[in-house]
């Protein structure tokens, strides 16, 4: 009986967040150039924060700085490498508002001189989201878009 209790209180507590797109976007780069990675938020009506993880090939990139997105109004970022291929993002709004829709933040990689030409994946992971009310939200996972670096000579 109690199990049964904590299992509704779990569902009670969490939110689908219907509609919220996050997406990183595809770039092309050469092989030594300091290259700017944009993520965005689409469609929001409920996410006031945000955490997540982006992956990527460290052998291909390296993180020079995380940079606030156009659309991310007083919101803060904090970020914080975790592993050497895999940086993670906190983005919250402290004044209670909805996280603005449109660019979040702005990766800011360098393409490593010993990168080969080549298509590489950069993915999004454990994304966690909050309302107003403190409530966790999940995003659809098929609202979740990983982008991609194609690096020429």
């Amino acid at each position: 009986m109690k199990i049964q209790y904590i299992a509704l209180i779990s569902v009670l507590l969490t939110g689908y967040c219907i509609g919220a797109t996050l997406t990183v976007s595809n770039i092309v780069g050469s092989i030594g150039d300091a290259v700017i990675i944009p993520i965005q938020l689409k469609n929001n009506k409920t996410v006031v924060g945000i955490q997540f993880d982006v992956t990527f090939n460290s052998s291909v990139l390296s993180v020079k700085s995380l940079l606030k997105g156009t659309d991310i109004g007083n919101a803060m970022i904090s970020s914080l490498a975790i592993e050497a291929n895999t940086y993670r993002v906190i983005i919250i709004n402290l004044n209670k508002n909805n996280l603005n829709n449109g660019e979040l933040i702005k990766l800011n990689f360098k393409i490593n001189t010993q990168a080969n030409i080549g298509i590489y994946p950069i993915d999004i992971h454990n994304i966690q989201a909050t309302n107003t009310k403190a409530l966790t939200l999940t995003i659809d996972p098929k609202n979740i878009h990983s982008g991609s670096i194609k690096i020429q000579q």
